[in-house]
């Protein structure tokens, strides 16, 4: 449980009828402006932050949560192109016969290699629309992907 305390300001005080107490009143913001709440008893007082992730992005530094939301979406672009590469790869996408192929459906149109594979995922993340590379319905893995891929960007643009 977290406990605030805050620091006596005697320049508020009421002239005290009794020469016994003296009674102190605590304000929450000085009139300065600052805050006159800090908080006590915290266990574990550095791992906090960690644990509200919300009030350590908004806390931070804009240059450092600029490079946060970035890399957090570059890390999922890469993460799920390795998977786009591995469904094509298992499916023989990358092939040269079976590319040639007039009767074999590939599982993502127009993937050759891991840089369209990547452009894939961030055309499929953002909802940009397919140009020329879409999934088929060769590979169930490929449409389940796509709905993963589609959930986990939204969820992702919301928090950041």
């Amino acid at each position: 449980m977290v406990q605030y305390t805050g620091v006596p300001v005697t320049e508020d005080a009421p002239p005290s009828t009794s020469t016994h107490h003296q009674h102190y009143h605590h304000r929450a913001v000085l009139k300065n402006g600052t805050c006159n709440l800090y908080p006590s008893h915290v266990a574990e007082h550095k791992w906090r932050f960690v644990q509200d992730s919300v009030t350590t992005v908004v806390d931070m530094r804009w240059r450092y949560a600029l490079c946060l939301c970035a890399l957090s979406f570059f890390f999922s672009w890469t993460a799920f192109a390795v998977l786009w590469w591995l469904i094509a790869y298992a499916h023989g996408d990358f092939e040269k016969a079976k590319q040639n192929s007039s009767d074999w459906t590939p599982c993502v149109t127009d993937l050759y290699n891991f840089t369209s594979c990547f452009l894939f995922s961030m055309e499929n993340q953002h909802t940009t629309g397919f140009g020329t590379r879409t999934p088929t319905e060769a590979c169930p893995e490929a449409i389940f992907l796509t709905g993963i891929q589609s959930i986990v960007g939204v969820v992702l643009q919301s928090a950041m």
